[in-house]
């Protein structure tokens, strides 16, 4: 089961590589992130608490070649602050250059 969107990539460098940025959805603050994609089939990811009229909803950006320098466990973000770079990585599989994308999903804590 898939539960999210991919977003493919549109901007590359010179080896074909993606260099499209990725931007938070909502403000909100870094809940997780991981710099290993051999520990997830997520790649390198990103994960962001946001608070949307009283509810809770995560956000989630994976497959990523490199996560913003700074970017830290408890640290605000804005809407469209650039989060990381779009990438192809995952422990599971290798995504091919013309098939880079960033994986989002939303998510909705119910108590």
């Amino acid at each position: 089961m898939h539960e999210g969107l991919d977003i493919r990539s549109l901007q590359h460098d010179r080896h074909g590589e993606p260099t499209d940025p990725v931007m938070a959805t909502a403000d909100g603050a870094v809940v997780y992130f991981s710099t290993r994609p051999s520990l997830s089939n997520y790649g390198k990811y990103v994960v962001i608490r946001h608070i949307i009229e009283g509810i809770e909803i995560y956000s989630l950006y994976a497959h990523l070649s490199e996560i913003q320098p700074g970017l830290a466990i408890g640290k605000q973000v804005k809407a469209g602050e650039v989060i990381a770079t779009m990438g192809r990585t995952s422990s599971a599989e290798t995504i091919l250059k013309e098939r880079a994308h960033v994986h989002f999903e939303l998510n909705v804590f119910v108590q």
